[in-house]
């Protein structure tokens, strides 16, 4: 019984070297991420994986958000929206590279532009820890929430 079992096992993993299994790193990123710093210095903000779609809002700003009057005035509302980045869509994967595409942006120009409105970033994965390192240099430090 057991010579059987570990000739299934030695199997599996002859037949797994073979085809090519590897770790996929869309298993690493998919949950939901806060932004985080080592100062906790960071505006909020929320990343959200599945296995093939994300969504990303945060506060843009380095200013807390300013609390509305009841009710807000034109000029508070303009303030707080643009005071956030929020945008969904599909992303894909290979290596360390992460491109997205958004289907739906607060700015309207970066959705206009679907689907070829898609950006790049590299991307670290240590334990309950990501950054993003987007092209032009601009890093966020994630922090991994619930399952």
């Amino acid at each position: 019984m057991r010579t059987r079992l570990g000739l299934s096992i030695l199997a599996t993993l002859a037949i797994a070297a073979t085809v090519g299994w590897t770790h996929s790193p869309r298993a690493d990123i998919q949950g939901g991420w806060v932004i985080t710093s080592d100062d906790e210095s960071h505006q909020r903000g929320l990343y959200i994986f599945t296995e093939a779609n994300y969504s990303i809002m945060y506060v843009s700003s380095d200013e807390p958000r300013a609390d509305w009057s009841s009710p807000p005035t034109e000029a508070e509302r303009l303030a707080a929206m643009g005071s956030i980045v929020a945008n969904s869509g599909r992303y894909s994967m290979e290596g360390d590279q992460i491109n997205f595409e958004a289907y739906m942006a607060l700015a309207p120009n970066y959705m206009n532009g679907w689907p070829d409105n898609d950006r790049t970033a590299t991307v670290s994965v240590d334990g309950d820890r990501m950054t993003w390192t987007y092209d032009g240099g601009d890093t966020v430090m994630l922090r991994k929430v619930g399952n």
